[in-house]
């Protein structure tokens, strides 16, 4: 039977074997008194110096129930010590020594990973005498990961919503079998070229850690499966790449399950991340959402709004897109902000700094809260391409308000250029070894974003950050105290290096319309838009109190077949020069070459009433010429 010692009587033992806790070890004091001019005195059991000459604080505990003092005896020490002696928080270690740690580790473990200081704990082993024979260090228990969506979502499409209401229970059932507790599934209608009847349900998981997620993937694999998954996944460097592939691989199907495409009875699928739910969820795309909620998901606090921007990745885990607020008072929501900020621009030292300075500047400056806002995408050739065809939304950016009271400052980031003409022909040779289409083969894999930099250089970019004054922007230098104006000639905008190298634009445009179904699709949006644009210009609304509308419905181009519900304008007007007429949408009119005119081409406009004539209409002496005829 073994004897059962005190607290003091194991401290005393240790004290005499200081090398059971660590070698070179030097004794200051046992039962060392640091006073309080603010509150209660504080007794270190154990005061030492390292080999090192750091000052080692040793709490000792013999039971469960002492074990949970110890957290509240660490942090009271720590800043007595501060009091007591000049020392640095890098000078001082924490430590816990303790015979039962069945209460204490989850509670420590936070405490070390919040802690500025050093901190261990270790085990101590008692033999039959009641006194320590050895001490080892203790393994911190894992930490509940916070809310974080997996940035991998999936999307399955069902022919109606019966069918997709059927296929929630489906896939539920499937995850919760898989081992995830935590996930949402959305039942959507989405504004698409599809059958409207169509619905979607979208899948999204509450992120877990790579062992977690390898353990549950081991439990549902063939050992030959799960030793090839492990091999390919160690050829991934990146952690949060790994975890990615694994949030995929943990649902898939195992060789004893059907697919969730087939169980579910899907006639449609596609992988989803939060750049894609940008599009996905807003207001121009999503037509009606339900939230399905499982596990700890299903939490009123936990609104459909809030899941909506976290799956558009606005908490942080998107690549291109933020919008985060904080109170400079929440070390929490300050901290996240700085973390997503460090997350989006990774690649870019000059706004991750401005962020860093900027919250900083907020914080000393005694202000209320912060928001970021930003768009960032390491891409610098399609954002031009887009800035060049009308579409400026692509362009790097990010904007930080700073709230006092009701006032707010407001600093920017933008790109700026030097003026230097650009080459498209060198970039190709000098980067993409002479061939056009390697630039989309690096992006397809990743590899664009570690060019990016090289890539704004070359054309005379660089990252900027400024405030506005009467619509132009003054740039500024940010440091953690101010932010004052820069000296020196103006940069200029982005857009004037499209606007100054047509030949430059063009050709990059040209490479992203062959190449970039997507890309070129916007390129036929924005030409639509400019065309409408200018047909706007030739309206001549003429007498309100007896309008003239088209006779009949019009629902698409006569020419080009394109679907009239969202356009605003059409002409009756020849298709080709002298040829036959046909109703049009702006594009074809303007490709036609027609005019707005009596004998030309007539303009309607769409209104709630139909289409109305609004330009081309009979002059006032043709009408009367008309008129008498009749």
């Amino acid at each position: 039977m073994s004897v059962r010692r005190t607290e003091n009587e194991i401290r005393d033992h240790l004290i005499a074997n200081l090398n059971l806790i660590e070698p070179g070890l030097t004794l200051i004091g046992r039962e060392v008194v640091l006073r309080n001019d603010k509150g209660a005195k504080g007794f270190l059991d154990i005061f030492c110096r390292t080999a090192s000459g750091k000052f080692l604080i040793i709490e000792v505990k013999r039971s469960d129930a002492a074990a949970r003092e110890a957290i509240q005896e660490l942090v009271k020490y720590a800043v007595l010590l501060r009091q007591n002696l000049l020392v640095k928080d890098t000078e001082v270690r924490l430590m816990v020594a303790s015979t039962a740690w069945h209460e204490l580790l989850v509670p420590f473990s936070e405490f070390v990973r919040e802690t500025p200081y050093d901190c261990t704990g270790i085990q101590l082993v008692l033999g039959n005498d009641g006194l320590v024979t050895s001490a080892i260090p203790v393994e911190l228990a894992a930490a509940d990961r916070p809310r974080r969506l997996s940035r991998r979502h999936f999307i399955w499409g069902y022919k109606n919503e019966a069918k997709a209401r059927t296929a929630v229970s489906v896939i539920a059932a499937h995850m919760k079998e898989a081992g995830l507790r935590d996930f949402l599934l959305l039942l959507l209608a989405i504004n698409s070229g599809d059958d409207p009847a169509m619905r979607f349900v979208y899948f999204v998981q509450q992120e877990l850690s790579l062992e977690r997620y390898m353990d549950l993937i081991r439990a549902r694999s063939s050992d030959e499966s799960f030793v090839e998954f492990k091999g390919w996944l160690s050829d991934i460097s990146e952690l949060e790449d790994k975890v990615s592939e694994a949030a995929d691989k943990v649902w898939e199907e195992t060789t004893d399950s059907a697919s969730v495409f087939e169980a579910s009875g899907a006639i449609h699928a596609q992988i989803a991340y939060p750049e894609k739910a940008e599009v996905w969820f807003s207001s121009e795309t999503l037509v009606s959402m339900e939230v399905f909620r499982f596990g700890r998901f299903d939490d009123p606090n936990i609104t459909d709004s809030l899941i909506v921007e976290e799956i558009r990745g606005h908490d942080g885990t998107s690549y291109h897109h933020i919008d985060i607020r904080a109170q400079t008072g929440s070390k929490t929501e300050m901290a996240a902000l700085l973390s997503a900020a460090d997350s989006l621009f990774h690649l870019n030292p000059i706004w991750r700094t401005a962020i860093h300075d900027l919250c900083s500047y907020a914080i000393k400056t005694g202000t209320d809260a912060v928001r970021m806002r930003a768009f960032s995408n390491d891409d610098i050739l399609r954002t031009v391409a887009c800035i060049a065809i009308g579409c400026p939304d692509y362009a790097p950016t990010f904007a930080f308000e700073i709230h006092r009271g009701g006032q707010i400052e407001l600093i920017l980031g933008v790109i700026e250029w030097d003026g230097r003409k650009a080459d498209f022909a060198h970039i190709i040779a000098e980067y993409f070894a002479g061939d056009p289409f390697q630039y989309f083969m690096e992006r397809h894999f990743g590899g664009h974003r570690a060019l990016n930099a090289d890539l704004m250089a070359e054309m005379g970019l660089s990252y900027a950050v400024g405030r506005l004054e009467d619509q132009s922007l003054i740039p500024v230098r940010v440091s953690s105290a101010r932010i004052e104006d820069v000296r020196g000639p103006r940069r200029r905008a982005l857009a004037e290096l499209t606007d100054e190298n047509l030949d430059f634009s063009r050709a990059l445009v040209g490479l992203f319309h062959r190449h970039e179904q997507a890309f070129a699709h916007l390129f036929e949006q924005a030409a639509f838009v400019a065309c409408e644009a200018r047909l706007d210009a030739l309206k001549n609304v003429g007498n309100d109190a007896d309008p003239t509308y088209w006779s009949g419905s019009f629902d698409q181009c006569d020419v080009c077949k394109r679907d009239m519900g969202s356009a605003r304008f059409m002409v009756d007007s020849a298709v080709v020069r002298n040829g036959p007429w046909g109703c049009m949408c702006a594009v074809c009119f303007d490709k036609a070459g027609g005019e707005i005119g009596w004998g030309s081409g007539q303009l309607y406009e769409k209104n709630e009433s139909g289409w109305r004539l609004v330009g081309g209409g009979a002059s006032s002496e043709a009408s009367e010429i008309a008129q008498d005829e009749r």
